[in-house]
C-alpha cells in the first residue's frame, strides 16, 4: 500500500529545547491527518502496521521527536493487528488528544487555565545540572516528572567507598618507604589490588578500582564521579551507570592482563571512563538536538555548551592519562601501576554507549546494540580467560 506524497515543504524535527508544541500539532494535522483519513477503518484510523510502514519513511519520521517515533514502534511491535485513532495518536505524540487542544505557550512560563503560572520544564537547577545528556526537549519532559527516588546513590556509594579505602591504604603504609603522597603510595599487599601474580583470585579484577595510588589519582576520579556521574545517573537511573561502570571496571582489568603481564592495577579509572566515553559518544549521537535554545543568552549558552563540557572532559582525561604514564613508568617496580585500564575503560564505552546512554525510554535488549554489547563483552570475557589460561608468560603464581 502507498502512502500519498504531498508536494509541500519538508518540515523537520525541531531542534530546539522548547519545541512549539503548537507548531508540532500544525505538522500531525498537515502531514499525517491526511495518511489516517485515507485508510478505511471506521473513520480516522489506521493500522498499526500500516503505521510503524510510514514511520520507516524518513520524511515522516523525521517531523516528530525521536522519542516519539521510539514509542509509536513499540506499540505496533507489541500490538500487530490493532488500529490506532488519529486522537489517540495525537495524544502519543503531545500528550493529550485533538479534543483536548487548546494551545500551548512556547515561554519561559505558562499560564494555566486557573491563572496560575508554572514554571517551564526547561528551567531549573536540575536541567542546567543534567543539561545535554540526552536531547533537551527529552530532558525537560523527564525532569519534569521526577521524583529522586532513588536518589542518585550509585556514584556517592562508590565513591565513599574508595575514600574509605584509601583512608585505610594510607594508613597501612604510612610508615613504610613509600607512604601515601600526592602521586605515590599504594599498599601493594592488599587483598583487593589486581596482581599477575594472584590471577586467580577472580575477585581482584574487579575490587581494585576501590584503592588508588596518591590522593591526586583519588581526587581525579571522584570529580568525574562526583561533577559528571552524578547528572547522569539522575538521568540514566543508577542500574544503567553501574553497568558501565562495572563493564568498564571489568574490561580495563582483564586488558591489563592480556596487555602487560608483570604489572598490577588500581583506581576507578576504568568504570569512570567508561561513562564518560559513552557519554561523550552521545554528543555524537544527538549532536543536532543538544543545547540549541536560542533564547538563552549568550553566556549561558557557551557555558551549557557540548564542546566546552568535552574539553574539559578531554583536560581532566589528559592530566589523568598523564599521571598513569608516570606511575606505570618512573615508579620502581614494586609500585608499578598498569595504565591499560583506562584503554579498557574506553573500549568499554564505545559498546555500551548506544544501548545504555542514548535513550532513556528503550531498554538495552530492545536494542540489537544491547544485544551486540552484551556478546562482545562476553567474548572479551571468554578470551581473556582462555589467554591467563594458556599463556605461559605470566609471573610465577604466588599461591601464598
Amino acid at each position: 500500500m502507498m502512502f500519498s506524497s504531498r508536494s509541500s515543504t519538508v518540515y523537520s524535527y525541531r531542534d530546539d529545547t522548547e519545541m512549539n508544541t503548537y507548531s508540532l500539532r500544525q505538522d500531525l494535522e498537515e502531514h499525517f491527518r491526511p495518511v489516517f483519513q485515507q485508510f478505511v477503518y471506521g473513520g480516522e484510523k489506521i493500522a498499526l502496521h500500516d503505521l510503524r510502514r510510514l514511520l520507516e519513511n524518513r520524511r515522516y519520521r523525521r517531523l516528530l521527536p525521536p522519542d516519539k517515533v521510539h514509542d509509536l514502534l513499540d506499540l505496533a511491535d507489541f500490538n500487530p493487528g490493532k488500529a490506532l485513532t488519529y486522537n489517540e495518536f495525537v495524544k502519543q505524540i503531545v500528550g493529550y488528544s485533538e479534543d483536548d487542544f487548546d494551545g500551548i505557550e512556547s515561554s519561559a512560563e505558562v499560564t494555566s487555565k486557573s491563572g496560575i503560572k508554572k514554571k517551564d520544564k526547561n528551567s531549573g537547577f536540575l536541567f542546567y545540572l543534567c543539561r545535554n545528556s540526552i536531547p533537551n526537549i527529552e530532558l525537560g519532559d523527564y525532569l519534569h516528572g521526577y521524583r529522586w527516588c532513588p536518589p542518585p546513590f550509585f556514584m556517592i556509594a562508590i565513591s565513599i567507598t574508595q575514600i574509605v579505602f584509601f583512608a585505610l591504604s594510607a594508613e597501612n603504609v604510612k610508615n613504610t618507604t613509600v607512604p601515601m603522597s600526592a602521586l605515590e603510595g599504594v599498599e601493594v599487599n592488599s587483598s583487593l589490588i589486581y596482581k599477575p601474580t594472584r590471577r586467580y583470585e577472580a575477585w581482584r579484577f574487579i575490587t581494585y578500582a576501590f584503592l588508588h595510588q596518591g590522593y591526586v589519582h583519588l581526587i581525579l576520579t571522584l570529580v568525574y564521579q562526583l561533577f559528571f556521574g552524578i547528572p547522569l545517573e539522575i538521568v540514566f537511573k543508577f542500574w544503567r551507570l553501574m553497568i558501565v561502570y562495572f563493564v568498564g571496571v571489568i574490561t580495563g582489568s582483564l586488558l591489563q592482563s592480556v596487555c602487560d603481564h608483570y604489572v598490577g592495577m588500581v583506581g576507578g579509572s576504568a568504570g569512570i571512563y567508561a561513562i564518560m566515553t559513552a557519554h561523550c559518544l552521545t554528543f555524537v549521537y544527538n549532536w543536532k538536538q543538544l543545547n540549541r535554545d536560542i533564547k538563552e543568552s549568550t553566556l549561558s549558552r557557551i557555558l551549557c555548551s557540548v564542546p566546552l563540557r568535552f574539553v574539559i572532559i578531554l583536560i581532566i582525561a589528559l592530566v589523568d592519562i598523564g599521571l598513569a604514564v608516570y606511575r606505570r613508568f618512573y615508579l620502581p617496580d614494586p609500585y608499578k601501576i598498569g595504565l591499560c585500564g583506562h584503554g579498557g575503560g574506553i573500549l568499554a564505552g564505545i559498546f555500551v554507549a548506544k544501548p545504555f546512554m542514548r535513550d532513556i525510554k528503550r531498554y538495552p535488549w530492545q536494542q540489537n546494540s544491547g544485544w551486540l554489547a552484551l556478546f562482545t563483552f562476553l567474548a572479551l570475557i571468554g578470551g581473556a580467560v582462555v589467554f591467563n589460561v594458556a599463556y605461559k608468560g605470566y609471573p610465577a603464581t604466588d599461591w601464598s
